[in-house]
């Protein structure tokens, strides 16, 4: 991204560096630090699981329901596969409050 700044083009998702820093890892060819083909990383898992066909996922620990269509189609396992909604665990994890 601090490329592209630097050459009045800007990102229409507006990420921040902070977030590039946290959540994201190199996966190809970089331009700079900030520019260049990336990946979401190990860093940004969190837990999912369904309660009587109510389904939750806790980003930072903390739960909240999300709605299944949203689930399929914004989350992905950790391989990069897609989530199968009928192979969500039951019950809450015990490391989620």
């Amino acid at each position: 991204m601090y490329f592209l700044l630097t050459h009045g083009c800007v990102d229409q998702y507006t990420t921040s560096l902070a977030f590039v820093d946290t959540k994201l890892s190199t996966a190809g060819r970089m331009l700079d630090p900030y520019t260049g083909i990336v990946k979401r990383d190990d860093r940004d898992l969190t837990p999912v699981w369904q309660e009587g066909g109510v389904f939750y996922t806790a980003p930072g620990g903390a739960a909240r329901v999300i709605e299944p269509d949203i689930l399929v189609r914004t989350y992905r396992k950790t391989d990069g596969s897609l989530i199968d909604l009928a192979k969500i665990p039951e019950g809450r994890p015990e490391s989620v409050k």
